[in-house]
């Protein structure tokens, strides 16, 4: 099918006053994207919405302290008003993506699954931590825009380690892998226990 119509977006750092805006954004991408990935019990709790957005303020916040280095890159679009969606109100946002990418992560795991790459050193990759777009942006090309910009941003905020990137996804986000597979990723390996709100999940 033909890709919606994209808006003109402005492509930035991530800064503190994004930080409701982005959690608000999260939240709705779980309630509405991740009904078949995570429990019930994880997406109707009220204290979800709150847990988001305190974790991105962390990351944002570190990353202001030189505590944790990242590039944290939003895309933004002028927008106001509100909608409806499966009974729960969802707030538009000016914020429309989030792409977090910074240095791989000290996972156990990964040695086996990237031998002939990883050695444990913070200086041998990147990472794409998470990346999230709003639901009502889907199929305008934005993701793809957002990747790139990420990316792009990363290896030139951290250009000793911008040979390769990882990325971990749920084994059952057929839309996510196909995205990344789209984007030039392949396939290394499986985590087959990968703990997310206290359950092991194959990635």
């Amino acid at each position: 099918p033909d890709m919606m119509m994209a808006p003109p977006y402005i492509f930035r750092a991530a800064t503190k006053d994004d930080i409701l805006d982005l959690g608000k954004m999260k939240w709705d991408i779980y309630c509405r994207s991740y009904t078949k990935l995570l429990p019930g019990s994880v997406l109707s709790s009220p204290t979800l919405r709150n847990e988001l957005t305190e974790g991105l303020r962390k990351v944002i916040e570190a990353r202001d302290r030189g505590d944790g280095p990242c590039s944290l890159c939003v895309a933004c679009k002028e927008d106001d008003g509100a909608s409806t969606h499966d009974n729960h109100q969802v707030e538009k946002s000016t914020v429309q993506a989030l792409c977090f990418v910074g240095p791989i992560a000290q996972y156990d795991f990964l040695p086996g699954l990237y031998p002939d790459l990883y050695n444990r050193s913070p200086h041998d990759g990147l990472e794409l931590h998470s990346m999230y777009v709003a639901v009502d942006a889907h199929g305008t090309g934005l993701a793809r825009r957002m990747f790139v910009h990420a990316v792009e941003q990363g290896c030139l905020e951290f250009p000793h380690m911008a040979y390769h990137m990882i990325l971990l996804t749920f084994e059952d986000n057929v839309v996510a892998r196909r995205f990344y597979e789209k984007m030039g990723g392949t396939l290394r390996g499986l985590v087959p226990k990968y703990p997310v709100y206290s359950q092991d999940y194959r990635v």
